[in-house]
């Protein structure tokens, strides 16, 4: 089945949707960390103190994680049939992914050392080799913190590669088996050493509800009536956002914490059904049901295409806003408002807009740069660049 002229709007509007709780959750905790450590404000934000609106923003990461799942049902196809697809299918993950990851990092790293922040050798290695080879009964988080997920992401992508070597038949099917009996194995054998936790980390079974959700896609055909299709995915959407929002209102600290999940995988099971099928049924409702209704309609398409914008932005937007938040922190703090819950929502809305531009003329201009220099006579063997 080819994908290569597909566009899916809704993927983007995800992605957009899913940077935007990321952002806010951590210009929350930068908000908290001025009041209690830097005498800013003088009380915690009325958003802070909501409940458990404060961690709430985490399942941002698990929806990208649905996503990504998605994403490579239509990307890996052309691989699958070319003398060598493996090669061209890891290289252009590497090419999208790694060298701004570290481009970005290396920045933060120098902006660190001039702020006299600490930073440790384990964090660079951790930055550098992605997976925490070096770590031993605790995960060491990388130079950009959110630089974790990354690592997941990149070990989903190994799995993939590695069944493209053995030209496997039914991947798709086959990839999620191996990960949902990946996560099975990492319950049972909970072994509290972090390279073995991650190795099975039950996260995976997140990507594996990606998949799925891509494989039903292919077959669905749509339904002949369109008030059927309303009614069955915006049920979806509906039930889906109620049981991620549940998490406001339910203490879920543990969950949220990456040496948390990367050091025990029952806590990572607990994330990936608290959080992984509520994202995937309000992911796979709103997917569907643009395939079904919105697929063609103008007027989407334009009420859609800043997000659709954001979430071409949503890699920069999720590397770059560590740094966005603390010089908005100092330019606050020139300013003089007092105001924590004003600086949370500007610091959000300033933090996402800037990400644009760092993507038109950093993030894209350097993918351009660097794929030639794997690729400089040929082009890949398939086409597709995910964004």
């Amino acid at each position: 089945m080819k994908h290569k002229n597909e566009k899916i709007i809704s993927i983007q509007v995800l992605r957009a949707i899913a940077v935007l709780m990321v952002v806010f959750i951590h210009t929350i905790s930068s908000a908290n960390y001025l009041f209690t450590g830097k005498g800013l404000f003088h009380s915690k934000a009325v958003i802070a103190t909501y409940y458990f609106l404060a961690d709430w923003g985490a399942i941002g990461v698990d929806l990208f994680f649905i996503i990504s799942g998605f994403i490579m049902t239509r990307v890996v196809a052309p691989f699958e049939s070319v003398k060598n697809g493996w090669k061209d299918f890891i290289l252009k993950r590497v090419i999208r992914i790694i060298p701004y990851y570290w481009l970005i990092s290396a920045v933060y790293l120098v902006l660190s050392i001039m702020w006299h922040q600490p930073v440790t050798l384990q964090s660079v290695l951790s930055t550098l080799f992605f997976f925490p080879v070096f770590n031993s009964f605790q995960y060491i988080s990388p130079i950009l913190f959110v630089g974790w997920s990354l690592s997941i992401e990149l070990y989903f992508y190994l799995l993939i590669a590695v069944l493209l070597i053995f030209k496997t038949q039914n991947l798709k099917i086959k990839l999620v088996v191996i990960m949902c009996a990946l996560t099975l194995l990492g319950v049972l054998v909970n072994s509290n050493y972090v390279i073995i936790d991650f190795a099975l980390s039950p996260l995976l079974f997140e990507f594996a509800l990606g998949v799925i959700l891509g494989m039903f896609y292919d077959r669905f055909k749509g339904f002949e009536r369109k008030n059927i299709a309303w009614f069955f995915f915006t049920v979806s959407i509906v039930l889906g956002a109620f049981l991620m929002s549940r998490s406001i209102f339910i203490d879920h600290k543990e969950i949220t914490l990456p040496n948390n999940i990367f050091s025990n995988t029952w806590i990572a099971l607990r994330r990936s059904l608290i959080w992984g099928i509520p994202c995937m049924l309000f992911a796979g409702g709103y997917i569907l049901l643009e395939k079904s209704i919105f697929a063609t309609n103008n007027l989407y398409v334009k009420i859609t295409e800043p997000l659709v914008l954001l979430g071409n932005a949503s890699y920069t937007c999720y590397l770059v806003h560590i740094m966005g938040i603390k010089f908005f922190a100092i330019i606050f703090r020139y300013l003089g408002i007092s105001s924590p819950d004003v600086y949370i929502i500007l610091c959000t809305l300033v933090c996402v807009a800037a990400s644009v531009p760092v993507y038109k003329y950093v993030e894209l201009p350097l993918i351009k740069i660097i794929t030639p220099l794997f690729y400089p006579k040929r082009e890949p063997a398939a086409s597709i660049v995910s964004k």
